[in-house]
C-alpha cells in the first residue's frame, strides 16, 4: 500500500516534466488523432508510461534504488525544462527565501568575516542579543560553546551561530586593545534583516538611500530614512539599486508610494497571469515634494524588484536612471510549501510598467514564451513623452559604468582579509591621528577656548588625556549599550508593576517587595524557558514555587509571601505578562533592579532619554571628526561639523598641517609593512602570467637541465643560460616593482579607501564604512554632479535619449 501511495506522489510530481517531452509518435494516427483531442487520454498514457518504467527500474535494476534520490532528480528535470526561476528551493536556498519572506532569523545579530584562521566579528546589529551583551566589531571569536572555532571557517561558524529563538550559546572572544579574554553567554533572539545599510545626507544636503534587497521589512527602513532625511531639510535624493538583485514585489511598491503622486485610477504596476490581472496603485500621498530631484543608480547585476522602482520612475519621469543597462527580469514568482523541507518557486506572473512595456529580457528557451515576441524592443513612451525601450531591462537615462578595483590592489584584498587585519591592528593609531589633527585644528580657531565649545563639537573626547582617543569611544559604545539595557528592563519592569496596580489588594506593597516580585518574575520566565516539560505555564510556575521552597501545598503557611499576599498568587496574576517577557535583555537584570523608583518611573525613563540623547549627539560629532580627516585623503577639505563657520584661513591651515602626499605615503608604507611583516604573497599586473609562462618553458625539452646526447651541446649549453638569465632579470624586475607599486596613484587610493572602509566598520558602524566608499565612486560622484543641475535634471526628464 506504502509503495502505491509513492507511486502517486510521483506520478503528480512527474506531471509538468511528462508534458514538457516531446510527445510520443505513434504509427496509429487515429488514436494519436484521437489524444490530440483528448488531454486526459494523453495525461493518461503518459503516466502509464512512466510508472511501466519506474516499476521495471524498480524490479530489474541491479542495485538498490534509493527512491527519494530518484524522485528528486526527477523532480529537477522536470523544472530545468521551465524558465531558470522556477525551482524547488532546499536547504540553503529554501533558508534565504525564507530570511527574505519573514525579514528575520533565529541568531546572535553579527555579521563576521574570516581573517587567516580567526573568525572576525565585522559587524553587530543594534538590538540583538550580540549588542546587548556588549560583544563588539574587530572581536575575535574562539569558540562556540564547547567548539573551537579557529581553523573551523567562516560557514562552519555561522552554523554554530544561528539556531532557535531564545535557545542559549556561549561564545569565547579575544579583545583588542590588549587581546583581553572574554566569556559570553548569550540567548539566540530573534534577528530582524536590515538591507539598507547607509543611508545619509552630504555636506550640500544630497541624500544617499542603499538598498541591498527588498526583504519583508526594508520599506519601513526606507520611509524612516527618507522622512528623516526630508525633515532635515534634504535637496536631492539618490537611491542606489547597484547589485540588488530584487526580491519581495510588495516592498518595491510601498517604496513607490512614498515617492509618486497618489493615484487610484492609473495603475503604476499590472501583473498578469494565466488566467488573472491584477493592478497596483500609489494610494498614498509622497514623502517628499515633486520639486526634490530624484537619480537612480543601477547596473546589470539590478533585478526584479529593483527594476520595477527604477522602471516606474523612469515611466512616470520622477527620477533620472543611471548607470548600464538592468538584468531584465520582468517575471513575478510565487511559492508552494510542498512539505517541511521543500518549497516550489515557480513563475506565476508578467508584470507591466506604467507605460505598458514588459522589461523581461529575452528568455533562455529562445521560444519567445516569457516575453511578448510582437512587443519585443518596441518603442514606448514616459508621461512627459520622452521614448522608452521594452524588453532587455530598464536603459538608463545616462550611461555610466563604475571604475574597476586596480588588479594589484584586488589581489591584496583577496589574500585572507588583509584590511580587516589592519583595520582592527592600527585602528587605535587612526583614531587617534584623526583626533590630534582635530584638536590642532580647533586650538588654531579658537585659541586656548576651544575646550569651552558646545555640544556640536567633539570636545569631551579631547579633555580626558588619561585614555587613548579609541578606548573613549569604545567606551562611549559600552554605555550606549548599558543605557539601551536599562531602558530595556524598566519598561519590561513596568509592565509588571502596572498589572499589580490593576488589583487594588496590592497597593500597599512597598518598593522592597516590588523588586522581589519583580525578581521572581523574571526567574519563573527563565525557569520556563528552560523547561523541557509541555506542562502549562500555571504548572510549571508552581513546580518553580515548589523546586525553591516557595509553595508546598494551598492554604500552607509556609509558602512564601510578600507582604501579606501569597507570591504564588502574585505571579499567578501577572503570569500572562511573564512568558511574553523578552529574556535576551534581562541576562543581568539585577544590575538595574534595585535602582527603580516605581512610583516615579516615568522620571527615571525621561532621565535615561535625556542621557541617551547627549551621548548619540556626542558620539555624532566623533563620527563626523572620523569623516572629515578621512576626506582629508581625498583632498576634500571641508569643515568638521556642518553649521560652524569655515574660513579661508581653516583651509590654509588644514592643507599647512595635513600634507596630502605625505600623509598618503606614511599611511600606506605603514599598510605595506604591515604586510611584509605577514608574508602575504600578492601579485603585480602581469605576474601571474609571466609565472605561467616561465612554468610553461621549463617543462619544455629544450630547456630541462637532463643529460643530452646531442653533440652540439655548446648550444644548448648558452641557450639554458640565456633562458635562465632572462628569467632571474625578470623575477628582479617585479621583486622591484613591487615596493612601487603600493605607491601608484590609482593603487594608493584604493589601498587608503580599503582601510578606512575597514577600520570604521570595525570601529565605529557599517555605515560609515559604506559612506567611505563613496568617495573613490565616479557613479555616484556623477549622479551628484547631475543632481545638484536642476535645469540638467529637468532636460534628462523631457528629453528622450
Amino acid at each position: 500500500m506504502r509503495f502505491k501511495i509513492i507511486l502517486t506522489f510521483i506520478f503528480v510530481l512527474m506531471l509538468g516534466m511528462i508534458f514538457s517531452q516531446e510527445r510520443t509518435k505513434t504509427k496509429q494516427k487515429s488514436k494519436n488523432s484521437y489524444s490530440k483531442k483528448n488531454p486526459t487520454l494523453e495525461k493518461n498514457n503518459e503516466l502509464e508510461i512512466f510508472n511501466k518504467v519506474f516499476n521495471n527500474l524498480n524490479n530489474s535494476y541491479v542495485d538498490s534504488l534509493n527512491h527519494s534520490k530518484i524522485i528528486m532528480a526527477a523532480v529537477d528535470g522536470m523544472l530545468e525544462s521551465l524558465d531558470p526561476y522556477t525551482k524547488i528551493l532546499r536547504g540553503a536556498s529554501k533558508e534565504r527565501y525564507e530570511m527574505l519572506a519573514k525579514g528575520k532569523y533565529g541568531g546572535v545579530g553579527m555579521s563576521i568575516d574570516e581573517v587567516r584562521d580567526t573568525v572576525i566579528i565585522t559587524r553587530v546589529y543594534e538590538d540583538s542579543p550580540s549588542y546587548f551583551e556588549g560583544i563588539m566589531a574587530g572581536d575575535m571569536i574562539l569558540a562556540v560553546d564547547t567548539t573551537n572555532v579557529v581553523k573551523l571557517g567562516k560557514s562552519a561558524t555561522i552554523k554554530l551561530l544561528k539556531g532557535e529563538v531564545d535557545t542559549p550559546v556561549e561564545l569565547t572572544i579575544l579583545r583588542r586593545p590588549g587581546k583581553q579574554k572574554k566569556f559570553f553567554r548569550l540567548l539566540r533572539g530573534s534577528i530582524t534583516i536590515n538591507d539598507i545599510p547607509y543611508w545619509g545626507l552630504d555636506d550640500d544636503s544630497i541624500g544617499y538611500i542603499k538598498i541591498n534587497k527588498f526583504s519583508k521589512y526594508t520599506s519601513e527602513y526606507f520611509k524612516e530614512a527618507l522622512s528623516s532625511m526630508s525633515d532635515n531639510g534634504m535637496q536631492g535624493l539618490i537611491i542606489d539599486l547597484r547589485s540588488n538583485g530584487g526580491g519581495l514585489l510588495r516592498q518595491a511598491i510601498n517604496i513607490l508610494d512614498y515617492l509618486v503622486d497618489r493615484d487610484m485610477e492609473n495603475p503604476i504596476l499590472v501583473r498578469k497571469g494565466r488566467d488573472s490581472i491584477r493592478n497596483y496603485y500609489s494610494k498614498n500621498n509622497p514623502i517628499i515634494d515633486k520639486s526634490i530631484p530624484i537619480m537612480i543608480l543601477q547596473n546589470n547585476r539590478s533585478a526584479s524588484a529593483s527594476e520595477i522602482v527604477s522602471g516606474v520612475l523612469q515611466d512616470l519621469d520622477r527620477a533620472v536612471i543611471q548607470g548600464q543597462n538592468s538584468f531584465g527580469k520582468g517575471l513575478v514568482q510565487i511559492t508552494k510549501t510542498i512539505n517541511d523541507s521543500l518549497k516550489l518557486k515557480v513563475t506565476a506572473a508578467k508584470y507591466y510598467l506604467p507605460s505598458g512595456r514588459l522589461i523581461q529580457k529575452y528568455d533562455y528557451l529562445g521560444d519567445g514564451s516569457l516575453i511578448d515576441a510582437e512587443k519585443k524592443d518596441s518603442i514606448y513612451f514616459s508621461i512627459n513623452g520622452r521614448k522608452i525601450r521594452g524588453g532587455g531591462g530598464i536603459q538608463p537615462d545616462i550611461d555610466s559604468k563604475k571604475n574597476k578595483m586596480p588588479g594589484f590592489v584586488r589581489s591584496l584584498w583577496a589574500n585572507e582579509r588583509l584590511f580587516v587585519l589592519f583595520g582592527a591592528e592600527y585602528s587605535q593609531k587612526i583614531t587617534d591621528d584623526a583626533f590630534n589633527l582635530y584638536r590642532n585644528y580647533l586650538k588654531n580657531k579658537f585659541g586656548n577656548d576651544y575646550v569651552d565649545l558646545g555640544q556640536k563639537y567633539a570636545i569631551e573626547i579631547l579633555n580626558d588625556n588619561s585614555l587613548s582617543y579609541f578606548e573613549k569611544i569604545i567606551i562611549d559604545k559600552e554605555k550606549e549599550i548599558e543605557l539601551s539595557l536599562n531602558l530595556s528592563f524598566i519598561n519590561q519592569a513596568e509592565k509588571l508593576y502596572n498589572q499589580l496596580n490593576k488589583h487594588t489588594a496590592y497597593e500597599n506593597l512597598s518598593n522592597k517587595n516590588y523588586d522581589e516580585i519583580i525578581k521572581h518574575a523574571i526567574e519563573v520566565r527563565k525557569y520556563i524557558h528552560l523547561s523541557d516539560s509541555e506542562a502549562r505555564p500555571s504548572e510549571l510556575l508552581k513546580n518553580y514555587l515548589t523546586d525553591n521552597n516557595l509553595f508546598f501545598y494551598k492554604g500552607s503557611s509556609s509558602n512564601k509571601k510578600i507582604g501579606k499576599y501569597e507570591l504564588y498568587s502574585i505571579l499567578s496574576r501577572l503570569l500572562g505578562i511573564i512568558i511574553d517577557l523578552d529574556i535576551s535583555k534581562l541576562e543581568n537584570y539585577d544590575i538595574y533592579l534595585y535602582d527603580i523608583n516605581y512610583l516615579d518611573i516615568d522620571s527615571q525613563k525621561e532621565d535615561i532619554a535625556t542621557k541617551n540623547s547627549a551621548l548619540s549627539k556626542k558620539m555624532k560629532s566623533q563620527n563626523e571628526v572620523l569623516d572629515w580627516y578621512f576626506k582629508l585623503f581625498y583632498n576634500l577639505i571641508t569643515p568638521p561639523h556642518n553649521n560652524i563657520g569655515f574660513s579661508d584661513g581653516d583651509v590654509e591651515y588644514i592643507a599647512k598641517k595635513f600634507k596630502l602626499f605625505s600623509e598618503k605615503e606614511k599611511l600606506v608604507s605603514l599598510f605595506k609593512k604591515f604586510v611584509d611583516s605577514y608574508n602575504f604573497n600578492y601579485f603585480i599586473d602581469g605576474e601571474k602570467e609571466f609565472n605561467n609562462l616561465k612554468n610553461r618553458l621549463s617543462s619544455l625539452p629544450e630547456f630541462v637541465d637532463t643529460e643530452s646526447d646531442n653533440q652540439n651541446f655548446i648550444n644548448e649549453y648558452l641557450r639554458k643560460k640565456k633562458f635562465n638569465k632572462l628569467v632571474k632579470e625578470m623575477e628582479n624586475y617585479i621583486y622591484k616593482n613591487k615596493k612601487k607599486y603600493f605607491f601608484l596613484d590609482e593603487n594608493s587610493d584604493w589601498i587608503i579607501n580599503g582601510i578606512f572602509r575597514e577600520y570604521a566598520k570595525l570601529s565605529i558602524d557599517n555605515s560609515l564604512s559604506v559612506k567611505t566608499s563613496l568617495y573613490l565612486d565616479n557613479e555616484y560622484q556623477l549622479a551628484l554632479s547631475k543632481i545638484k543641475d536642476k535645469d540638467e535634471h529637468y532636460r534628462l526628464l523631457t528629453f528622450s535619449r
